[in-house]
């Protein structure tokens, strides 16, 4: 099967109630932790014609690494997690799916604002690298 053009989409997706990372192996515990990438598997789940997360003859294709995040809210920001101008370090994980390099940037900038609103965060992290290898990240 020739390579073809394609999407990637990486979601960062925080686990909140966590101060060390379990075993990337126990799936159902991870989703449970975080509301986040909970939703937004189930949306995956949820897409029913080739649009983002289909491979193939599949659907709802992600990767799930598990890291850390850190970050420090300025003024004007609402954080769901930490306080203004503290550093916040956490664990989180991290989805990356995939989208047919074919489909329109304005369909995928609409996806990622699907995305945008299951995410819990104020301003989640979403990158989106394009068929052409340019990243671009997800700004209000």
């Amino acid at each position: 099967m020739p390579l073809k053009s394609s999407y990637i989409i990486r979601i960062a997706c925080p686990i909140q109630h966590l101060q060390t990372l379990p075993a990337a192996s126990d799936y159902t515990f991870l989703k449970n932790q975080s509301p986040s990438l909970a939703k937004i598997i189930d949306y995956l789940q949820s897409l029913k014609s080739p649009s983002l997360g289909y491979v193939g003859n599949y659907r709802a294709v992600c990767e799930l690494q598990v890291g850390y995040e850190t970050y420090t809210p300025l003024a004007g920001a609402h954080p769901t997690l930490g306080s203004i101008d503290k550093e916040s370090f956490l664990p989180s994980i991290y989805l990356t799916t995939y989208a047919d390099g074919a489909i329109a940037f304005s369909d995928i900038e609409k996806i990622v604002e699907e995305i945008v609103a299951l995410h819990e965060w104020e301003h989640p992290v979403i990158e989106v690298t394009d068929p052409q290898g340019q990243t671009k990240l997800w700004q209000k």
